[in-house]
């Protein structure tokens, strides 16, 4: 019982790290009026039952991040979809699959996705 609550306590730790440099790299972006060119990430995750967290706490720490359907996350970053990818493989099975491609500005489209993301697409991925 003790290892699983340091490995909690570990996790737990890796999150809000990983959350707390996703929310300044947001607060920068915007303070900056910067729009960063944005990554498209999506997965899947084939062993059954499986939980990612440090895959998560791993696409967080990327950069300003957010999850916009099950398995597919936008992030705001410099990094090149190359980059990212290696970035993101030691936090998946060997069976796994990821797809990382470049949200080009103003080449994107929605329906009933979260206002949060809409927003933060305008924001990130929107030529002014």
């Amino acid at each position: 019982a003790a290892t699983n609550s340091v490995r909690s306590t570990g996790l737990i730790r890796i999150i809000r790290e990983a959350l707390c440099r996703s929310y300044r790299g947001m607060v920068n972006s915007y303070r900056k009026g910067i729009n960063m060119p944005v990554q498209m990430l999506t997965y899947d995750l084939r062993r059954p039952g499986q939980n990612y967290p440090k895959l998560i706490a791993a696409i967080q720490a990327l950069g300003d991040s957010r999850h916009c359907l099950d398995s597919v996350w936008l992030v705001a970053t410099n990094l090149t979809s190359v980059e990212l990818r290696n970035q993101l493989q030691p936090h998946l099975d060997g069976n796994d699959s990821l797809l990382v491609m470049a949200v080009e500005p103003n080449q994107w489209g929605s329906l009933n996705l979260n206002k949060q993301v809409t927003d933060w697409l305008a924001t990130f991925a929107t030529r002014r």
